[in-house]
């Protein structure tokens, strides 16, 4: 849908969970990528995952399940 080279996926994070056919979660620092998927119609989710963002995950890696073993 939008091609980028692989160091422009890191520098503008292109990290991004698709809700379904016309809204996705991003966040509000990937200004680029946001601005281009609006463009082509899309409703982008901005929460402000910033804490999360600093460890180096994104919308994508909070979406993971998570399995513990049992105690």
């Amino acid at each position: 849908l939008i091609r980028w080279q692989r160091q422009m996926c890191i520098r503008d994070r292109c990290n991004v969970v698709a809700i379904d056919d016309k809204t996705v979660m991003s966040f509000k620092e990937n200004v680029n990528v946001n601005r281009k998927l609006e463009a082509l119609g899309f409703e982008v989710l901005k929460p402000d995952i910033g804490i999360f963002t600093r460890g180096g995950g994104g919308p994508r890696c909070s979406c993971f399940p998570l399995e513990r073993d049992e105690v």
